[in-house]
């Protein structure tokens, strides 16, 4: 009985495997945090980039208010149709 115990203490057989999946689990734990930090920092720069567009077409062709362009940013994400700016004008 010693003897497979003395045995068992001096195999390192497993150790290397072991090693690796530690190795695994940290590059896993690295790469998810990555991936949530750039995945929130790339929809903040398109949010801000759909604002801006919204607000230059809002000035070149006129008729929207900011608070119209805000709406209508909110219904794209919700997947409803908006209307054209030549649209919502009034008859005239």
């Amino acid at each position: 009985m010693t003897a497979l115990l003395s045995n068992l203490g001096l195999d390192e057989s497993g150790a290397t495997a072991i090693e690796y999946s530690l190795i695994a689990g940290l590059i896993s734990l690295v790469v998810l945090g990555w991936a949530t930090f750039t995945g929130t920092t790339l929809t903040s720069v398109f949010e801000n980039i759909a604002q801006s567009l919204a607000l230059a077409c809002s000035r070149l062709f006129g008729g929207l208010l900011h608070s119209e362009i805000e709406h209508a940013v909110v219904e794209l994400r919700q997947g409803a149709a908006v209307p054209d700016a030549d649209d919502r004008r009034p008859p005239g």
